[in-house]
C-alpha cells in the first residue's frame, strides 16, 4: 500500500476543475500535446489545461528553497502554505484532499446535483441496480420519516429474533441459546461468541473453505474491559438503549430501569470473562479439521459443531457434511473455553448478551433518541465529540454498506476507459523496465534473477475497477437479491446484512474468484498483494495530482501515478515479497510473523533466491535502513529530544519507493524514445524530467501535528512524506542530473542506496 489511513478549509480552485478527467479534457479524445502548441513552435504547451495545471503545480512550489538542498520543501512548500490540518484532526496530505474530494463528488452523484459531463455515456446511471444505491442513501437522508418511525424497527427486528429478555413477556424458560445463535449466525455477520465465514483454503488458493474465528466484543480494545469507569460507561450506555427498546412503557420506571441495569451489568461481566480468554491475533495460529473431527476435540463442551454449520447453510440451500473441512483460525482452546463459559452462564445472561450485540450494531440506522445516545457514548469512551452531519453520515454508511455499487456509480460518472487503458500500458512498461533492470544488475545471482523475472512477468495487474461493474446483466445479476426502499432504512440495512450473509456462505460452492478487488473502485490508494502477486489500482486514485489526463505531458503522471505502479510491482520484492512467488506462494517462513502461517507453501525450489543473493540483498538494505535511522525530526515547540525515524519498520515502503521512482523515470524515458520528447508546461520553466520528480513529489505533500509524527514513527510503516521524498531522491542519480545538483549538495551525496 502506497498509502497508509485514507478516509483545505478552501480547496484550490484549480484542483476542483482539474478533479474530473472530464473536466480537464473529453476524456475520449485522443489529443496528442504536440497538436495544442501556438504556432511558434517552442515546446511550451499553451492549451487551457495545461495552462491551468501549470497554476495548480506552481502554487505548490516554494521557490524559496534550492530542489538540491531540501526537494520537499522547494516541491510541497506552496501547498503546505495554502492548505491547513482540518478541525479534529491531526495530518491532512495530497491523498486526503483527493480522498475528500472524491466524496464530495459522489455525494453530488447520490443526491442527484452533479451537474458536470458523463465519462461513460454507454452505461446508464439510473438503472435498477444503481438506484439502490441512490434509494438508500435517499432513505437515509429521510430524518423525517426515520423520527416517525422511532422505536419500531428495532422492536420488530427483536420480535423476528425471538424476544429480549428485558421486556416482561420474554419466557427465558423456552428460549434455546443455539437455535438463537444458529438464526443470527444464519441471517447476519453476527459477532457473538465466535464467527463463521467463507475464505481461501490456506492449503488450496484455488478453494474456499469455511473459517471459524472468536468474534469482536463491544468495545474496541481489550484494554477497556479491564477500565473500571469505561464499564460503568457501558453498563449506562446500554440500559439506556435497552429503555428505548421495551415494548410498553413500565409502570414504574425507575424500578424497571434498575432491574434492566442489572442484567446488563451481568451481561458485561459475562463479556469480561470472554476477554480472559481472548487470543491476541500475534497468537493466532490455524487448524484445518473436518467438522467430525472438530466435534471430537471439542467433546467434552456438548456442542456439535456439525449441526450448527449445517443448519446455518441450510438455510442457503447448501449442503455440509460431517466431512466438511473447517479451518479454526484463533485456537482449540479459545472453542473450548468459549463454549464451556457459555454452559456456566445463566440463560437470561446469554439471551441479554446475544440481543445486546445485535442491537448494539444497529443503534446508528434509528432516529436520534437512540443516535444522540449512541454520540455521547462513543465520546466517553474515546474522548472524541462526533459531529459528522446527516449528510456525510448517510454517505458514511452508503458507502461503508454498499462500497462496490457507489463505485459502480463513480466510474459510470467520473471515469473514462480511455484513462484505464492508458494506465495499464504504463504499468506494462513499468514492468518491462524492472525486469531489464534486473537482468542487468550484477549482485544477484543467474538463478534467482530467473525466479524474480518469472514473478514479474506473472503480475497480475487491476486498473479501475472490476469488470463485472461495467457488465450490465452481471451487474444486476449480482445484486438482485438485495432490497432496498427509498422509505426504510433500518429494515435497507438488514437486507443487506442478509445479502452479505448469503453471498459469504455460497462462497462455499464455488472457486476463489480471481477477479475478486481488495478494495472498491472510488479508493484514493494502491494496493499489492502480496499472496496474489497482485496490483490493484482503483479508479479513485486515477485522478490530479495522481494521473492527468491528455492533453497534458505525461512526464506529470510517469512521476505521480507512474511512481506508484513501480512502488506496488517493487513490494513484490522488498523484505517480504521476495519470500513469495509468482503464484503466492510463501517460498520460505523464517521471519514471518504468525498471522502469515496460513498462507500457502510454494513446493517449486525453483523459485527460492539463492543463499549469495539474499545475503547480498541484505546487505543493501541494511544500508538503506541506516540511512533512514539517521533522519530525526525535531519539535521546534518543544525541549524534548528529537524523534528518529525507524528504518527497519519503514524498510519495505522505503524499499518500494526507491524502486518505484526509478523504474517509472526509466519508462518514461521509453516512452519519450518511442514518441518523441514532449512539450511542457507554461509559467514553470521546467524540464520534462524537472516536471516528472516535481510530480513525483507534490502527490505526497503533507501536513501534520507533532503528535500525529510521533504516533506515525511508532506505528507507521511509512516514513513522514520529507523523508519519503528527500530519502527517496538523494539516492536517485536522475534527479540530480535533471536538477543539475552540485557533488556537495545536500540531495546529491556521493554514496547512493539503491535496491533495484
Amino acid at each position: 500500500m502506497i498509502f497508509k489511513a485514507l478516509y483545505s478549509s478552501k480547496m484550490l480552485q484549480i484542483l476542483t476543475i482539474l478533479f474530473i478527467c472530464v473536466n480537464l479534457y473529453s476524456c475520449g479524445e485522443d489529443k496528442d500535446v504536440s497538436t495544442l502548441a501556438n504556432d511558434e513552435n517552442d515546446g511550451i504547451c499553451k492549451d487551457n489545461h495545461c495552462v491551468r495545471v501549470a497554476d495548480y503545480m506552481k502554487k505548490g512550489l516554494n521557490d524559496a528553497y534550492d530542489p538540491c538542498e531540501n526537494f520537499y520543501e522547494y516541491a510541497c512548500g506552496g501547498w503546505k502554505k495554502s492548505h491547513k490540518i482540518p478541525e479534529k484532526k491531526e495530518e491532512y496530505s495530497a491523498i486526503n484532499e483527493l480522498s475528500d474530494n472524491n466524496d464530495k463528488l459522489l455525494r453530488q452523484f447520490l443526491e442527484g446535483t452533479y451537474k458536470g459531463e458523463l465519462c461513460d455515456k454507454k452505461h446508464p446511471t439510473d438503472s435498477p441496480t444503481i438506484m439502490k444505491v441512490k434509494d438508500f442513501y435517499t432513505s437515509c437522508m429521510n430524518e423525517e420519516l426515520i423520527e416517525k418511525r422511532g422505536s419500531k424497527p428495532i422492536r420488530d427486528f427483536i420480535d423476528k429474533l425471538g424476544g429480549w429478555d428485558v421486556d416482561d413477556d420474554f419466557d427465558v424458560d423456552t428460549w434455546d441459546w443455539k437455535k438463537t445463535l444458529q438464526r443470527v449466525h444464519a441471517e447476519y455477520p453476527a459477532e457473538i461468541f465466535f464467527t463463521i465465514d467463507v475464505d481461501v483454503d490456506p492449503k488450496n488458493k484455488k478453494k474456499n473453505i469455511i473459517t471459524i474465528d472468536q468474534a469482536k466484543l463491544s468495545m474496541p480494545q481489550i484494554a477497556y474491559f479491564t477500565n473500571k469507569e469505561a464499564l460503568v460507561k457501558l453498563v449506562e450506555y446500554s440500559t439506556e438503549i435497552a429503555m428505548k427498546t421495551l415494548k410498553e412503557k413500565p409502570d414504574d420506571e425507575v424500578d424497571k430501569k434498575k432491574e434492566v441495569h442489572q442484567k446488563m451489568k451481568a451481561v458485561f461481566e459475562f463479556e469480561t470473562a470472554i476477554s480472559k480468554i481472548f487470543i491476541p491475533k500475534s497468537a493466532k495460529r490455524f487448524t484445518r479439521v473436518t467438522l467430525e473431527k472438530l466435534n471430537e476435540a471439542t467433546k467434552v463442551t456438548q456442542f456439535n459443531w456439525t449441526e450448527h454449520i449445517t443448519t446455518i447453510f441450510k438455510d442457503y440451500d447448501i449442503e455440509i457434511s460431517k466431512d466438511t473441512h473447517v479451518v479454526v483460525l484463533s485456537s482449540d482452546s479459545y472453542i473450548e473455553e468459549m463454549i464451556n463459559l457459555i454452559k456456566a452462564t445463566p440463560k437470561n445472561v446469554l439471551s441479554n448478551y446475544i440481543m445486546w450485540k445485535m442491537v448494539k450494531d444497529m443503534v446508528a440506522f434509528l432516529n436520534k433518541d437512540f443516535t444522540d445516545r449512541n454520540n455521547v457514548f462513543r465520546k466517553e469512551l474515546t474522548g472524541v465529540p462526533h459531529k459528522k452531519s446527516r449528510k456525510e453520515m448517510c454517505f458514511k454508511y452508503t458507502d461503508e454498506i454498499l462500497g462496490p455499487l457507489v463505485g459502480a456509480l463513480f466510474i459510470r460518472y467520473a471515469f473514462c476507459l480511455a484513462d484505464k487503458q492508458e494506465v495499464e500500458e504504463m504499468m506494462e512498461l513499468i514492468i518491462d523496465e524492472f525486469i531489464q533492470n534486473v537482468d542487468d544488475v550484477n549482485w544477484i545471482s543467474e538463478h534467482t534473477k530467473n525466479a524474480i523475472i518469472k514473478k514479474a512477468k506473472a503480475v497480475v495487474m487491476k486498473v479501475g475497477y472490476p469488470n463485472y461493474l461495467f457488465d450490465e446483466t452481471v451487474f444486476s445479476q449480482r445484486y438482485k437479491e438485495i432490497e432496498i426502499h427509498d422509505n426504510k432504512f433500518f429494515e435497507n440495512v438488514v437486507s443487506i446484512d442478509r445479502f452479505s450473509n448469503h453471498r459469504t456462505f455460497k462462497k462455499i460452492t464455488l472457486d476463489v474468484d480471481p477477479h475478486q478487488w481488495v478494495s472498491v473502485p472510488h479508493m484514493a490508494n494502491a494496493f499489492y498483494v502480496v499472496t496474489k502477486n497482485e496490483i490493484v489500482i482503483p479508479a479513485g486514485i486515477l485522478q490530479p495530482p495522481f494521473f492527468y489526463a491528455k492533453p497534458l505531458p505525461r512526464s506529470i503522471s510517469y512521476g505521480a501515478i507512474g511512481h506508484v505502479l513501480g512502488h506496488e510491482l517493487t513490494h513484490g520484492f522488498d523484505t517480504l515479497g521476495r519470500k513469495f512467488n509468482k503464484n503466492g506462494e510463501l517460498i520460505a517462513k523464517r521471519s514471518l510473523q504468525p498471522l502469515m502461517r496460513a498462507t500457502v507453501l510454494a513446493k517449486n525450489k525453483d523459485d527460492q533466491w539463492s543463499k549469495e543473493s539474499i545475503a547480498r540483498f541484505s546487505s543493501r538494505t541494511n544500508s538503506l535502513k541506516e540511512q533512514f535511522n539517521k533522519y530525526r525530526i525535531t519539535d521546534e515547540h518543544s525541549d524534548k529530544n528529537s524523534l528518529q525515524i525507524d528504518g527497519e519498520n519503514t524498510l519495505g515502503e522505503n524499499i518500494a519507493d526507491a524502486g518505484g521512482v526509478k523504474m517509472a523515470y526509466k519508462a518514461y524515458r521509453n516512452w519519450v524514445k518511442d514518441n518523441g520528447e514532449e512539450y511542457v508546461l507554461p509559467k514553470l520553466n521546467k524540464t520534462s524530467d524537472e516536471l516528472f520528480f516535481i510530480g513525483y513529489a507534490q502527490k505526497e505533500c503533507h501536513l501534520s501535528t507533532m503528535k500525529a509524527l510521533t504516533d506515525a514513527i511508532k506505528d507507521d510503516v511509512h516514513a513522514p512524506s520529507m523523508f519519503r521524498i528527500t530519502g527517496t531522491m538523494s539516492n536517485s542519480v536522475e534527479f540530480a542530473k535533471a536538477f543539475k545538483c552540485s557533488a556537495t549538495s545536500t540531495m546529491n551525496p556521493q554514496n547512493k542506496t539503491s535496491i533495484w
